[in-house]
């Protein structure tokens, strides 16, 4: 047992220590590496960005010292541990705030398999009666996003180089969407702190929105965007919000829920709770 073979190295006694300038076997191994698919396949980053056209990254497997960053009191305050952490595993190191958000994803999915294993043990609550339930999911089983073909042709979707086209159904505006980024995260969060300090309406949806679209019918006037932005239909507001759910590169997370208590149906995304990173065990 691992209990004996403790008890034996302790009773039996150490082998002389090597030669000076020799290298300790057990510091003598190779930290072992992962490659993990970018859900953007590099497509969408501009000329002179390191993932420019990359499909892969190379990430080192979590070691204690990632484990000492996750549980670092100042980098959670701040709210860059996982980015710090993510940094820190990464081969070839690059801005974090510039990597596009599903990019960031798959590679939080992918250290989180090599420190902690595939399965992810977590309680999810039925939204339709709140009744608690215990999932776990295989983190390994996740695809890339595919659009749906049908959708895209449906409004007219295409992809371009920074984002993508969309037609809007009610106004028939063509919108240019860009995907958004962890600099875009770091504005939306900090401008939904500032409007809270300042007792001021949430306005999260339109926020993002303003970011998101680069011009309107070829029109790049900012103050013409937002304005659009907050006076848009629900109809095409809906659709906006929808497209950037159907086309965006990122892992697919979605499961189907059935609850045992009210047997109602539902699809959700896999939740993100504390244990993610932070385990029980």
């Amino acid at each position: 047992s691992a209990e004996a073979a403790v008890a034996a190295s302790v009773a039996t006694p150490p082998n002389p220590s090597p030669s000076a300038g020799s290298t300790s076997s057990l510091l003598n191994f190779a930290r072992p590496t992962e490659w993990v698919s970018l859900p953007s396949e590099g497509k969408y980053y501009p000329e002179g960005h390191p993932w420019h056209n990359k499909t892969q990254v190379e990430i080192k497997y979590m070691t204690a010292r990632e484990e000492d960053i996750l549980a670092s009191r100042s980098l959670l305050q701040k709210g860059v541990a996982i980015d710090r952490m993510l940094q820190s595993v990464l081969v070839d190191k690059v801005n974090m705030k510039s990597l596009l958000i599903g990019d960031k994803n798959a590679l939080m999915v992918a250290a989180r398999v090599t420190g902690y294993g595939a399965q992810y043990p977590v309680t999810y609550s039925c939204p339709n009666c709140r009744a608690s339930a215990e999932l776990e999911f295989d983190l390994t089983t996740f695809k890339n996003v595919v659009p749906d073909e049908d959708y895209m042709a449906k409004y007219n979707v295409r992809m371009n180089n920074n984002g993508y086209y969309i037609t809007l159904p009610k106004t028939k505006v063509t919108a240019n969407v860009r995907f958004l980024n962890g600099t875009d995260e770091e504005k939306l969060e900090k401008l939904a702190q500032n409007k809270k300090k300042a007792n001021l309406g949430e306005s999260r949806m339109i926020d993002q929105f303003r970011l998101m679209i680069v011009d309107l019918n070829g029109e790049t006037d900012r103050a013409t965007i937002s304005s659009f932005c907050e006076n848009m239909p629900a109809g095409d507001s809906r659709v906006l919000r929808k497209s950037f759910v159907e086309v965006r590169p990122d892992l697919d997370t979605s499961f189907n829920f059935v609850c045992n208590e009210c047997y109602h149906e539902s699809e959700g995304d896999m939740p993100i709770t504390a244990n993610f990173f932070w385990p029980d065990e």
